[in-house]
């Protein structure tokens, strides 16, 4: 009997050895669950710095002193003289044509300014007589001032009639097309063999030395620009220059339509870019960021910890582990950081990209 009752005692604390084992580890358990549960989240300190405001697009690079040549009649191609990349010096031929309809319209011209030439011959005569009889009192002012006039009128039509003719052999290609300025021939719409109408491009020419950019910006953030504005240019995430400067504003919205069709009203700002600037290719496209604000020294909060909440602004403060709501006051707002006003200390700890997992008093790790 009694090593029975011995038996039944020992059995009785194994049970309550286990029992107070399992009790234990299972303690252990949830504290260490406890002690690693919560949402993972990303933090940043709260410190002072620069604050910059940023307006980005995309832009297109053009040089200074690049013209387009179009055909002001009917032209057909005998001969193309250069190519692609060459240089030309001003006055070098760069195409021939058939320029017989041309010829037939630059001698009605002439026959035009023949005949001008003949009347503001008679005129100038005619004025230079009447300064002589005025002087002796033998006409009044009105007559002589009025025979100046008539010299002086028919001497500027004669002087237009004389422009346009030039004008239209350059621009039709009697006798070939000259080039009006020295430079690199960027393009040749033209071959040898076609037509082309009146109207239609011929040649580019560019001196391609000196560079600038142009882009197209929305109303919202053209506003925040202004001349001078440092901007730097960007291809392929290889920065070109960060010291180009805002040069131009358009003082007017233009419609323009996206790459996917849609209409939309843009304003035109052009970067002046420094001359010793490389890897500039004509009519390339470059992205653009102009740096319209920038604060130094104040304190700031990474902008992805800022959201608004209720047309207040909010970020999540970390304190005892735990997500704290808490509201800001925020000045300039930039891409990377926001200037703090009131609300957060040096020293404080958020949490960036507080997503909907996220609210005031859940457990965080």
């Amino acid at each position: 009997m009694k090593k029975m009752k011995k038996m039944k005692n020992k059995t009785k604390m194994k049970k309550i050895i286990f029992i107070t084992g399992a009790v234990v580890i299972l303690s252990a358990v949830m504290v260490f669950a406890y002690m690693n549960s919560g949402t993972v989240v990303d933090r940043e300190e709260v410190k002072t710095g620069d604050v910059v405001e940023r307006v980005k697009d995309n832009g297109v690079v053009e040089a200074e002193g690049t013209i387009t040549l179009t055909a002001k009649v009917s032209m057909e191609i005998t001969k193309v003289y250069a190519k692609e990349g060459d240089f030309v010096n001003k006055g070098d031929i760069i195409l021939s044509n058939n320029d017989t309809t041309a010829n037939l319209d630059i001698n009605v011209l002439k026959a035009q300014a023949s005949g001008v030439a003949a009347q503001a011959a008679n005129a100038n005569s005619i004025a230079k007589n009447s300064k002589t009889l005025f002087e002796a009192g033998a006409i009044s002012q009105t007559e002589y001032n009025a025979a100046k006039a008539a010299a002086s009128q028919l001497n500027a039509q004669l002087a237009s009639l004389n422009y346009s003719i030039q004008s239209f052999k350059q621009g039709s290609g009697v006798g070939g097309l000259a080039s009006p300025v020295s430079g690199y021939i960027t393009e040749l719409y033209a071959k040898e063999g076609e037509t082309v109408p009146p109207g239609l491009n011929v040649v580019e020419i560019s001196p391609l030395e000196i560079f600038y950019i142009t882009l197209n910006l929305i109303p919202e953030d053209a506003v925040k620009v202004e001349i001078g504005n440092p901007v730097t240019i960007i291809r392929d995430e290889i920065i070109l220059s960060d010291a180009c400067k805002v040069e131009r504003i358009s003082k007017k919205a233009k419609e323009t339509i996206s790459e996917i069709g849609i209409g939309q009203k843009r304003v035109e700002v052009r970067i002046a870019v420094p001359k010793e600037v490389e890897g500039l290719i004509l009519g390339n496209n470059v992205e653009v960021e102009i740096q319209t604000a920038l604060l130094e020294n104040v304190l700031r909060a990474s902008s992805k910890a800022v959201f608004e909440k209720e047309g207040l602004q909010y970020v999540y403060t970390v304190e005892a582990e735990k997500a704290k709501l808490t509201q800001v006051e925020t000045g300039l707002e930039g891409e990377e950081y926001t200037e703090i006003i009131k609300g957060l200390n040096v020293g404080d700890v958020l949490i960036v990209y507080p997503g909907n997992n996220i609210t005031d008093g859940v457990k965080i790790k």
